[in-house]
């Protein structure tokens, strides 16, 4: 595998490894495979080439994806009830917490504090997630089918920590809700419901504040925080079920598409302004694309400049795009 600007990837085979994962770059597109057997692919924004980061071990069906500032990748499995940390550089993959209050996870995010945030489907249930002890604690609860959180799918942190959701109360044109959740009280506050709200999947929050959703029958909305407007910026077109759903530095709308029946997949960027869509990359290794997530300049792992390997590993230099010396890589999970 070869990234632009020479970057120089070291191949290795150990029997039932995962995949060994190139170092990633700031802007680069991580994506959850639903399909498959459940994989993480990384996408180049410009060229759109892909890479395999980390493939079987304990994946399933993965769905929620994102990551912490020392640029770990986490992972939500809807069919193992798991969430996964997986190592970046090395593919690595270790369950950091399963069962318990988790029935159906869906979405995820990572506070200010680096504790994990999860949408649970099923139980209907935000529930925060220690890193490190994988300790679960619910934050919010919708209790019943007419409750706020009833089909929590999408979760994002605003920029005062507060747990912003999109829910599907019942799966038809029109259920569809955005409820703000305070991360102490757990209190449930609707900021916008119904109209273009049908399906939702993924959310993210835009540098003004606004919200961005991903909607299962066909298009993008964004939402305003403060008085609940919607509009639909864009439909049709190449988004045929958008799940995923995140924003690059510069502001564009970085989605999905993923036929179901498993079909061509693709990772679509949508101007914010005009709603225009262009194909990033399409096909090869995206089976049924989930999540979404975009590597920031802080959650990059830099290479050491001096790489000691092990017995049955060997080290090879090249130059990144960043411009510096690129070393060894482990496939061990």
């Amino acid at each position: 595998m070869l990234r632009r600007l020479g970057v120089v990837v070291l191949l290795m085979w150990i029997h039932g490894a995962a995949v060994a994962s190139p170092f990633l770059s700031s802007g680069d597109i991580l994506t959850a495979n639903f399909f498959g057997g459940g994989s993480i692919i990384r996408v180049d924004p410009i060229t759109g080439a892909q890479a395999v980061v980390a493939s079987g071990g304990n994946f399933r069906a993965l769905s929620g994806i994102a990551l912490d500032r020392s640029g770990a990748i986490f992972v939500t499995d809807l069919l193992q009830d798991e969430i996964i940390r997986v190592d970046a550089t090395t593919g690595t993959q270790t369950v950091v917490s399963a069962g318990n209050n988790l029935l159906f996870p869906v979405g995820i995010a990572i506070d200010a504090a680096g504790n994990l945030l999860v949408a649970d489907r099923s139980a209907h249930e935000i529930i925060r997630i220690d890193p490190i002890t994988g300790a679960q604690v619910v934050v919010s609860a919708g209790g019943n089918l007419s409750g706020n959180l009833a089909g929590p799918n999408g979760i994002a942190i605003d920029a005062a920590g507060y747990i912003v959701v999109s829910s599907d109360r019942s799966g038809v044109p029109g259920s569809g809700v955005i409820i703000r959740v305070d991360p102490v009280t757990g209190a449930q506050t609707v900021i916008s419901e119904g109209g273009s709200l049908s399906s939702l999947n993924a959310i993210a929050i835009d540098a003004a504040g606004n919200y961005w959703v991903a909607n299962g029958f066909g298009s993008i909305i964004r939402v305003d925080s403060n008085t609940g407007a919607q509009s639909v910026v864009s439909s049709g077109g190449s988004l045929v079920t958008p799940l995923g759903i995140a924003i690059d530095a510069a502001g564009r709308i970085v989605t999905d598409s993923a036929p179901n029946p498993p079909g061509v997949s693709r990772i679509i960027g949508v101007d914010p302004v005009t709603g225009v869509q262009t194909i990033v990359s399409s096909g090869g290794a995206l089976l049924g694309p989930a999540g979404i997530a975009i590597v920031p300049s802080q959650a990059v792992p830099e290479p050491s400049t001096i790489v000691l390997c092990g017995i049955g590993l060997f080290a090879v230099w090249g130059v990144s795009r960043r411009g510096r010396a690129a070393g060894c890589g482990l496939a061990l999970s």
